[in-house]
């Protein structure tokens, strides 16, 4: 079993948890999904290695603005706005839709196309989602 750490959800490595829900505030996964994730997370690590907000972010019902609230801290990925745009990439892709989008769909398609490494990155921190 992995350790909190090696994955990315402690404030001190956040990278994983921080890909996630950049993921989740560019529409590129669901609420739905994003509590999927937690589930899973939950059952790969021992009961003493599972981050308490993980189970808060299950019962997450609040504006998607408030998402890092439930985590005391906001987690980092290191990202370029490129990559950030890519995730839109990958919402598009999914069919997603926004009321506004901070970039233009084409913008994002050809993040996304331009920059594999987030697409692969989105499959390997998300394989129960199809893209």
């Amino acid at each position: 079993m992995m350790m909190t750490s090696e994955l990315g959800l402690t404030r001190k490595n956040s990278e994983t948890i921080g890909f996630v829900l950049t993921s989740f505030l560019c529409s590129a996964i669901s609420l739905d999904e994003l509590k999927e994730w937690c589930w899973q997370v939950i059952g790969q690590l021992e009961t003493d290695e599972q981050p308490a907000y993980l189970f808060d972010l299950v019962d997450y019902e609040g504006a998607v603005a408030g998402i890092y609230k439930p985590l005391g801290f906001v987690p980092t990925w290191e990202h370029t706005d490129e990559d950030t745009a890519a995730l839109y990439g990958i919402a598009l892709k999914r069919g997603g839709t926004r009321y506004e989008w901070p970039v233009k769909p084409e913008t994002a398609r050809a993040a996304l196309a331009s920059r594999p490494h987030i697409e692969e990155r989105f499959r390997n921190a998300l394989p129960f989602i199809s893209l």
